[in-house]
């Protein structure tokens, strides 16, 4: 699999993570959060839960034998997180 097709399918299981992770008033706020402020190398999902572990059950349904320490991976994950910010969680 292409990494860019690779990463989106990520990012797509990403939110859908954190959408099944929250309450439809958290996920409403997180969006409108996102959407309001500009954050650095994060996003408000941290203000709710611990979305690096959504990202890494995401990210171990596509990768086998996931590493973040292998560098091909953790630019993987990186990929994901981004493109899901950038698309304010409504992957497609």
């Amino acid at each position: 699999m292409e990494n860019s097709t690779k990463y989106r399918k990520i990012a797509l299981s990403f939110a859908q993570g954190l959408k099944d992770s929250l309450s439809s008033g958290e996920w409403e706020s997180l969006i409108l959060e996102n959407e309001e402020y500009k954050y650095t190398n994060c996003c408000a999902s941290h203000n709710y839960l611990d979305a690096n572990i959504v990202m890494d059950e995401a990210i171990k349904k596509h990768v086998s034998h996931f590493n973040i320490h292998h560098t091909p991976h953790t630019k993987m994950w990186n990929e994901a997180w981004d493109y899901a910010i950038q698309k304010n969680f409504f992957v497609t």
